[in-house]
């Protein structure tokens, strides 16, 4: 709260009234209403007095409320006994006075008695507001620290989750371990297979331009041979008739011997 701000009422009582007025529930209806944060319920059944008052305020996050509230009250419980003590020694200078004096500081006297009096009543009334938002922010001090302590027992459930997955990983990683050098050697082989295929194929493709070149060739071997088919049966016939013709040269030939050689004989025979 700035030093500018109007407080709508500093009571304990008053602050109770205005609270019921603005949400229409009284402290005991509004406890039971209230909707506590997970896990807390069983906490704030045991609580009693002022601890579930305490937890209320943790709820509702009132640490900067009654931060100011303490500060503010603080000044104010200073700012009475500064004013009470400036009051006592005024008193304390009048008690050599005589005379006129006298009744001056005894109407001085009532006055400032008076007012210790008021002073002292609202010196009371801070204090103890000090007091009530002392304890509140002693319990808020103490919520802080406990939410600290639940932050870091929640980071150290998150680690410890953390390393259970990554064990859990190891586990499963080594448990694949096997089928994954399984399916390593399994690829090896089939991309030596594919390799394999890749080299028949080209075989194969060598293998088919040759046969396409072996039958061009033949074919073009069998159409001459077709052209060439009535030439070579005018040669074979005329071979055939000069074997003829030799053969009978030959027939003839071996005739003109043996009358050669008879006529050789009867010449012989007639010079003899």
């Amino acid at each position: 709260m700035g030093e500018g701000e109007v407080p709508l009422c500093d009571k304990a009582a008053e602050v109770t009234r205005r609270v019921q007025e603005l949400i229409g529930l009284s402290f005991e209806d509004y406890t039971r209403a209230v909707v506590l944060p997970q896990n807390s319920f069983q906490e704030f059944l045991m609580l009693k007095g002022k601890d579930r008052r305490a937890m209320l305020e943790r709820v509702f996050y009132l640490e900067e409320y009654g931060k100011r509230l303490q500060e503010k009250l603080a000044r104010k419980a200073g700012a009475l006994k500064s004013s009470l003590d400036a009051l006592n020694g005024e008193l304390k200078g009048y008690e050599d006075a005589t005379g006129e004096a006298v009744d001056e500081a005894k109407k001085a006297c009532a006055a400032a008695a008076a007012g210790r009096e008021r002073l002292e009543k609202e010196l009371g009334r801070a204090t103890k507001l000090y007091n009530e938002a002392k304890t509140v922010w002693e319990f808020v001090r103490e919520l802080s620290r406990t939410e600290d302590e639940a932050r870091a027992h929640r980071a150290d459930e998150e680690a410890t989750a953390e390393k259970r997955l990554r064990l859990d990983r190891a586990v499963k990683a080594e448990a694949l371990a096997g089928p994954i050098r399984k399916n390593r050697d399994l690829t090896k082989s089939l991309q030596e297979a594919g390799m394999g295929l890749i080299k028949a194929e080209s075989d194969l493709s060598q293998a088919e331009a040759d046969l396409k070149n072996a039958r061009e060739k033949y074919d073009a071997l069998q159409k001459e041979a077709v052209a060439e088919r009535p030439k070579l049966a005018e040669k074979r016939v005329r071979l055939t008739n000069a074997l003829e013709i030799r053969r009978q040269v030959l027939s003839l030939q071996e005739e003109a011997d043996r009358q050669t050689a008879s006529l050789g004989a009867c010449d012989r025979v007639i010079r003899g």
